[in-house]
This record gives structure tokens, C-alpha cells and sequence, in this order.
């Protein structure tokens, strides 16, 4: 019951967050889950100088350093 609950606040959290994106419509709690460990992965290879990140408008452009 927990967990099924935490299922529902997180796909509606997430779903705001997502709301701009024009094909977020589709995406599961498995979808919301995997590409928010993606999000903290880079994080953490930035912090820890394995990968660069480059902001270009909106976007941002991820490469590895000499170190990664």
C-alpha cells in the first residue's frame, strides 16, 4: 500500500515537472524513476571531474574530461 502510494505522488510530482516536455505524457513511474537516476548520475561524474557539462540555451551537452 506504501509503495503504491509513493507510485502515485511520485508520477504526480514528477508529471509537473515534465509538463513542458511535448511527449512526457506516456511515462511511468519505471520512465520517471530511470530518468531521474540518469540526472543524478551525471551529477555526481561532474562533481567528481569524470564528465563536463556545457550549457547551451537550454540545453545541456555532456562529454567526458582528460580524468573520465
Amino acid at each position: 500500500m506504501a509503495s503504491n502510494a509513493f507510485g502515485m505522488w511520485f508520477i504526480k510530482t514528477r508529471l509537473v515537472a515534465l509538463a513542458e516536455m511535448e511527449q512526457s505524457g506516456d511515462l511511468g513511474v519505471l520512465n520517471i524513476l530511470c530518468l531521474h537516476m540518469v540526472n543524478y548520475a551525471l551529477a555526481k561524474l561532474v562533481k567528481y571531474g569524470l564528465v563536463q557539462s556545457e550549457k547551451q540555451g537550454k540545453e545541456v551537452f555532456y562529454g567526458t574530461t582528460q580524468q573520465g
